[in-house]
């Protein structure tokens, strides 16, 4: 299907007076898929699912089919999200007509968070806390990132001293669905 799109670009650049033989069906993502909270510490890495879908001549979500998933609840955020999708029905010579398709929902981790703490006398890490009201398993793994690190000892006029001290974590992939 990729080669007929890919074609049918071509012939739209070389004659833009032409339609193509064939559009696909839009999707109208009206909501994101959401990482499901439950799997954040221990997916890490993130999962996927690969779902099928059928959409009708006039726009509307027939059935869906979960063909792969790393997890189910990855199957089960894909399916919700797409459940609450609108679709424009594909053409054939300008004529509404059925298509099934395949996408890959990709989910990975996503999010910021601050740790305050303070670097004792020793280098040591003491009272790591999360500012803010970020993703409850995140903050849990950046405290516990934080609460593993070792530092020098901070001095001022050549003395150990107690400083205060902030990092920001930035959980920032995204969750997108490939076709």
């Amino acid at each position: 299907m990729t080669f007929v799109l890919a074609l049918a670009a071509s012939a739209l650049m070389a004659e833009p007076a032409r339609r193509p033989e064939f559009q696909s069906a839009k999707i109208i993502q009206t909501v994101s898929p959401v990482f499901p909270e439950s799997l954040v510490a221990v997916c890490r890495n993130g999962g996927q699912a690969r779902v099928v879908l059928s959409v009708d001549a006039d726009g509307r979500l027939n059935e869906w089919l979960v063909i792969s998933h790393t997890r189910r609840e990855f199957a089960e955020a894909a399916v919700s999200a797409l459940r609450e999708w609108s679709f424009e029905p594909a053409r054939l010579r300008g004529e509404a007509v059925s298509v099934s398709i395949e996408l890959t929902f990709h989910f990975e981790v996503r999010g910021d968070v601050t740790v305050s703490f303070y670097i004792d006398e020793q280098g040591a890490v003491r009272m790591p806390y999360v500012l803010g009201q970020p993703n409850l398993e995140l903050a849990d793994l950046a405290v516990e990132a934080v609460r593993q690190w070792k530092f020098e000892p901070p001095t001022r006029q050549g003395r150990p001293v107690l400083v205060h001290a902030q990092q920001l974590f930035r959980f920032n992939r995204a969750t997108a669905p490939k076709g």
